[in-house]
């Protein structure tokens, strides 16, 4: 008398880690263990419930939008053996500018001519890196760095120009002489 072979078949599917939280952007990975009797195909599929908020493929979990998916794993050879996990998406935390500096400190120039200011803000992964900036007088004007001196100045007039982002800031003085 020979022992039968048990027939094949999945016994259970799990997956790990059980839930994560990403941020938009955030990449993450799932495993999955299939238990089984016998040779069997042991390979699986993988889905979620929400591939707006969070994409999965080969367990491999990218975050694309703020919300919550479930990520379901399936046997191919028993698509009835399934295990799940939950992925929380959050929005990526704000980094705030905590410095700006201007490539010049001061600027000396006639009526009339213009120069120009670049503004860096720091640190590098500040999450709104837009410079405002503002002149002190009417005369000089400022607009996206660039100063334009009137060409009707008469008399020596100084300008402060500021470099804003969020609550940091940097001031170049303009020093304008009349032609």
């Amino acid at each position: 008398m020979t022992e039968q072979e048990p027939t094949p078949s999945i016994d259970a599917i799990s997956i790990s880690p059980g839930s994560m939280s990403l941020e938009v952007g955030g990449t993450g990975s799932f495993s999955a263990n299939v238990t089984c009797t016998g040779t069997i195909d042991t390979s699986v599929t993988w889905t979620s419930s929400n591939p707006g908020v969070a994409e999965v493929s080969g367990g491999s979990v990218t975050a694309k939008a703020v919300g919550d998916a479930t990520i379901t794993v399936a046997s191919v050879a028993d698509p009835s053996k399934t295990a799940t996990a939950t992925v929380s998406v959050t929005a990526p935390a704000v980094v705030q500018a905590t410095g700006v500096s201007l490539n010049q400190t001061s600027i000396t120039m006639n009526a009339g001519e213009s120069a120009d200011l670049t503004a860096t803000v720091s640190p590098d992964n500040a999450t709104d890196k837009t410079v405002t900036w503002s002149s002190s007088s009417a005369d000089v004007t400022v607009t996206n760095g660039k100063i334009t001196a009137s060409a009707n100045i008469t008399t020596q007039i100084t300008a402060t120009i500021t470099a804003t982002c969020g609550t940091a800031s940097a001031t170049c003085a303009v020093t304008v002489n009349p032609v």
